[in-house]
């Protein structure tokens, strides 16, 4: 027995040395644990984003992805039936990273070019053609197919040309899109091709109002000196926009204050790509538009018409051996029309008492001559592209270069480009916006070529450099 204690004891003296102590021996027991509940943690962490990665890239129903609204002929904006994701701000990211869009099965076909390279031009259908797209299984990012974002906007052909390699390789993207402008040095390849889709211009800027100025809306709202700081002078108040519907004296002006402080003929400078980004407001030239049109002529293999949107379609399901049916993408959409008489429908109507509501439209036409040129000769590429594949095309007419007001008769295209120079040369245009300040959407595109740096840096702004007084809504600029 005594033996036994003994034993005990030397084993007590072996296990707990003299030196440390009960408390001592406690923390050295709960750091141990401590570091294996540490190790223990990262390894679950690790699998389950594993897990995740894997469930996410391989079980993704595709149905389930929808993206925001867009705008069809006659305004009718449609929206997935399904579930909407949250949207995105345009232009925003260089590369899309977003990695949950499923892979097609393999090409049926050796004729389909590897990837699809689309200019969005704003308000101009682009969302319809990213999600007619991705309907008939072609590989995108989320939202508005973005996945290059302003990548795509400068740079060499070497440069571009590896950026493809990589989207197509690494991704195995097959569609994407800028909703700015490509390069003016656009890689020349047989596995890669080139569309775009065009809008009527009128009404193009229309719906370009319609979004922008109601983003101001709410951005006031929530922050109004801060935004009115950052907006170019004469921007009509928050309440002023919330009551524009009842108040054609406010609607007409709030249209003005846009068309001067957006940078004009915004199609042709996205087709003109770089060489018409630092080309201040109202300044652009034959030479730009020529630019532009050639570029369209030559590079684009489809150039889609908003208007003609069931025969866009058909044109790509042709071109992109598409399998669905433009008629069966439209099926899966739900249309909401905006209401009413247009603006302009209304105007008409009171202008024979009031005919000074009618500068908006002429302003509209003025800041656009450029682009309906290139809208119409957008035209007669589309139906020569239609026709080729055998595509029936009912064509709509070109669109005008002058103004024709059913009370108030013609104004020239002349007279409309004598007024905008007028403007230019009294308010020294400098920037693309006009002033050192832009609209709502002139914000945007300054912001994008200010990133790029096609564009001078504007100075900062802070909500005590403004007077409250342009609240009154006037449209100097």
């Amino acid at each position: 027995m005594d033996t036994n204690k003994e034993d005990m004891k030397s084993h007590e003296n072996r296990a707990v040395p003299k030196s440390l102590g009960p408390t001592q021996v406690a923390l050295g027991s709960r750091r141990t644990f401590l570091g294996w509940a540490t190790v223990c943690f990262w390894i679950l962490l690790i699998c389950f984003s594993w897990l995740g990665a894997i469930s996410k890239r391989f079980f993704q129903n595709p149905d389930q992805i929808s993206v925001r609204g867009f705008v069809l002929e006659a305004e009718v904006e449609v929206t997935f039936d399904e579930d909407r994701i949250k949207e995105t701000s345009p232009g925003s990211g260089d590369i899309d990273t977003d990695e949950g869009d499923a892979k097609p099965e393999a090409l049926s076909d050796g004729k389909r070019h590897a990837l699809v390279v689309f200019l969005h031009v704003h308000k101009a259908g682009g969302s319809s053609a990213c999600s007619a797209a991705r309907y008939n299984d072609e590989v995108s990012s989320r939202g508005n197919c973005n996945t290059a974002g302003k990548a795509v906007s400068q740079g060499s052909a070497e440069r571009l040309s590896d950026l493809y390699d990589q989207l197509i390789a690494s991704r195995g993207m097959t569609f994407i899109a800028s909703e700015w402008m490509l390069s003016d040095t656009l890689p020349k390849r047989s596995d890669v091709t080139y569309v775009t889709m065009l809008r009527n211009p009128l009404g193009r800027t229309e719906s370009h109002y319609a979004m922008a100025m109601g983003q101001a809306q709410q951005r006031m709202k929530r922050d109004g000196a801060k935004w009115r700081c950052r907006y170019a002078n004469g921007i009509p108040s928050e309440k002023e926009l919330a009551s524009q519907d009842e108040d054609l004296e406010i609607a007409s002006r709030a249209r003005i204050y846009f068309a001067q402080t957006t940078p004009d003929n915004w199609q042709t400078r996205a087709l003109c790509g770089p060489p018409c980004a630092p080309i201040p407001f109202g300044k652009l030239t034959e030479e730009h538009l020529n630019l532009a049109k050639r570029r369209l002529a030559d590079d684009y293999d489809v150039v889609g018409i908003l208007e003609h949107f069931n025969e866009t379609m058909r044109l790509m399901h042709k071109h992109r051996h598409w399998e669905k049916e433009a008629e069966e993408v439209l099926g899966r959409h739900k249309g909401t029309h905006h209401g009413g008489l247009s603006v302009l429908e209304r105007v008409e109507q009171e202008a024979s008492s009031e005919p000074h509501l009618l500068e908006f439209a002429k302003w509209f036409h003025a800041t656009n001559q450029f682009d309906i040129e290139l809208y119409n000769l957008g035209l007669e590429l589309f139906h020569a592209q239609a026709r080729a594949r055998g595509v029936a095309v009912d064509l709509r007419p070109d669109v005008s270069l002058d103004f024709e007001s059913p009370t108030h008769g013609i104004t020239t295209s002349s007279e409309l480009r004598s007024m905008l120079a007028n403007f230019v040369e009294e308010n020294k245009c400098g920037t693309q916006c006009c002033s050192g300040r832009c609209g709502p959407i002139g914000f945007y595109w300054y912001r994008t070529a200010e990133n790029l740096n096609m564009v001078p840096a504007r100075k900062g702004c802070t909500s005590r450099a403004r007077p409250a007084a342009q609240n009154s809504g006037e449209t100097s600029s």
